[in-house]
């Protein structure tokens, strides 16, 4: 019984190592975050708020047209005296003065931090996106997860890993 149960645990140490072997570690001044080595870190210049836009390699984008990715925006909440929640609901309202289609989730999953779904149409695609919202020194971080509606479950486990690497400092 000792030997399996030593056999189990080595084969999980195992399959830990391989699995965070694949993963890169981008640590900045204020968060990091963990991503799979064969998703894409884009040059960002061209989006002023956009802090991180990673895509999922260009093999996502092969099969319906649309490629995976996870952005952290930040946002300067300094000249404003609201809260998360009441950021959360602007930001609730505008979407649906968009093209948003169904709001999945919107809760506070602990003080200042929001987690919501929601699903837009866009360009004749239905696109999932999952949002952590934290709010931090009056600045917030939004990392997002979009995809598919289709590909959504493809990218479920994924995208959670990801964004539950994020780590404010």
């Amino acid at each position: 019984m000792l030997r399996l149960l030593l056999s189990y645990t080595l084969l999980f140490l195992i399959n830990f190592s391989f699995a965070q072997e694949n993963w890169v570690t981008l640590d900045k001044v204020n968060y990091s975050i963990k991503y799979p080595n064969n998703w894409e870190n884009k040059d960002i210049k061209d989006y002023p708020n956009v802090e991180l836009l990673l895509y999922a390699g260009s093999e996502s984008a092969e099969k319906d047209g649309f490629a995976e990715s996870i952005n952290l925006v930040l946002e300067d909440l300094s000249k404003y005296n609201i809260s998360i929640e009441e950021y959360m609901i602007s930001t609730l309202e505008r979407l649906k003065n968009t093209y948003v289609i169904d709001v999945l989730k919107n809760e506070a999953i602990e003080t200042n931090h929001y987690v919501m779904e929601y699903s837009i149409n866009y360009n004749d695609k239905i696109i999932k996106t999952k949002q952590h919202c934290w709010l931090k020194n009056k600045i917030v971080y939004a990392l997002s997860f979009s995809t598919t509606n289709e590909e959504f479950t493809v990218y479920d486990k994924i995208s959670n890993q990801i964004l539950n690497s994020f780590k404010l400092k």
